[in-house]
């Protein structure tokens, strides 16, 4: 009876998650430098965290999140790869071997930095060493795990946009204190919310075993 009751609570807090997901796209809260059109939302600073639950669910984050973005703007499919620094970031969250957390992030530097813009704004990607350092020396801090991580979506991302888009050297240094701000409220925000998720799977599950064992 626990299991029938266990199965339906991971069950509907599974699919208020993915419902809540797709809300937050529409709460947007920032533009992206460089873009005329781009915005984060809150469902970017959550991204990261469909990891927890198995580096499918980041993929079919990725995937509706696509799907959405070709049905009502006409967005083309090769668009995919621009959803590539969050489902690095939730398999940051699901793998913990070296891939994501480690081969990604450095992997990152060397293509930023042998680029010619990229080169000159070196610095920049200095950022990416945090993950590598969270790999090493600490893996039980959800704060610090949920910083690796978006800095993992952060180092995709960014190599992504030096080889899509013409931005100076410049702009790339004049970036890194807006990206410390950026990151560190992004790593709160996820903190947050995967403590409360945490809670609120063990407040029920916690009610619903107690209650059938009374009964």
């Amino acid at each position: 009876m626990n299991k029938k009751y266990k199965g339906l609570i991971e069950f509907a807090l599974s699919s208020i998650a993915v419902v809540t997901f797709f809300a937050l796209r529409f709460a947007k809260f920032s533009p992206i430098v460089g873009s005329n059109w781009g915005c984060f939302s809150l469902a970017d600073v959550v991204m990261p965290l469909t990891g927890t639950l198995g580096l499918g669910l980041g993929a079919c984050a990725v995937l509706g999140r696509l799907s959405y973005k070709a049905l009502l703007f006409n967005a083309p499919l090769t668009s995919i790869v621009y959803y590539l620094p969050g489902f690095c970031a939730a398999g940051y969250w699901s793998k913990k071997g070296p891939l994501f957390r480690l081969i990604v992030p450095i992997g990152c530097m060397v293509l930023f930095v042998i680029h010619p813009v990229g080169f000159h704004a070196a610095a920049y990607s200095l950022y990416w060493l945090i993950p590598v350092g969270v790999y090493f020396f600490d893996k039980e801090s959800i704060f610090l795990q949920s910083l690796a991580s978006t800095f993992v979506a952060h180092a995709v991302g960014s190599v992504l946009w030096l080889y899509s888009f013409d931005m100076s050297a410049a702009m790339w240094i004049g970036l890194i204190p807006v990206v410390a701000f950026e990151r560190l409220f992004f790593a709160s925000a996820m903190t947050v919310v995967y403590v409360s998720a945490r809670e609120t799977r063990r407040f029920f599950v916690s009610k619903i075993f107690s209650s059938s064992s009374i009964a």
